[in-house]
């Protein structure tokens, strides 16, 4: 009997949670998420931010993304063919087309940005611990992205997505910081 490792159970229970939301509830806790976003001293230093762009059952980031490209550079996660997550600008939404998973992405060849650039990672997670582990969809992409970051890293989530523990392996890259629309979960 194959034994199935916890991360696999965490991410079907929050994935299931977090589809259970309704729209008008993941709309009203997105907009109080990215009010927080916008107080956080590590966004309102950032010259550089490197922001997801929300899947349809995720805390949307189009209001951050709208905000951040009036005073910031906006850099977005492109999933290129050879497999690996890489960084380039975008100077509006409408510059993004669906690309790997459906996701929105820059379209063509938008320049490209190191990750070392980046002033401030607001990422994505199935779901999150209070001692900053993070949960993927499981293709290790940000995992393999951070590796070598030092600069501050912010999970977005819905309270539903916060777990006891996410059983983070050495190289699950960790965040500094986790947004609900209940909490601020700042990790030492």
């Amino acid at each position: 009997m194959e034994i199935l490792h916890p991360k696999i159970g965490i991410r079907e229970t929050a994935l299931r949670r977090r589809r259970e939301i309704t729209a008008s509830d993941r709309l009203q806790a997105s907009t109080v998420i990215g009010e927080k976003v916008f107080l956080r001293p590590e966004y309102t230093a950032a010259k550089v931010v490197c922001l997801y762009v929300s899947l349809a059952d995720e805390v949307d980031t189009s209001g951050i993304m709208r905000q951040s490209l009036t005073h910031k550079q906006v850099v977005i996660p492109k999933v290129h063919a050879d497999g690996t997550l890489r960084l380039h600008t975008t100077s509006a939404p409408e510059e993004l087309t669906p690309g790997a998973f459906g996701i929105l992405e820059p379209a063509g060849e938008n320049r490209e940005v190191m990750a070392t650039a980046i002033d401030l990672f607001i990422i994505p997670g199935v779901a999150f611990d209070r001692l900053g582990g993070r949960i993927g969809h499981g293709h290790g992409y940000y995992d393999r992205l951070l590796q070598q970051v030092h600069v501050p890293i912010m999970g977005l989530a819905f309270s539903e997505q916060i777990v006891p523990d996410t059983y983070a392996e050495s190289h699950d890259v960790r965040v500094n910081v986790v947004i609900t629309e209940k909490e601020v979960i700042e990790i030492c």
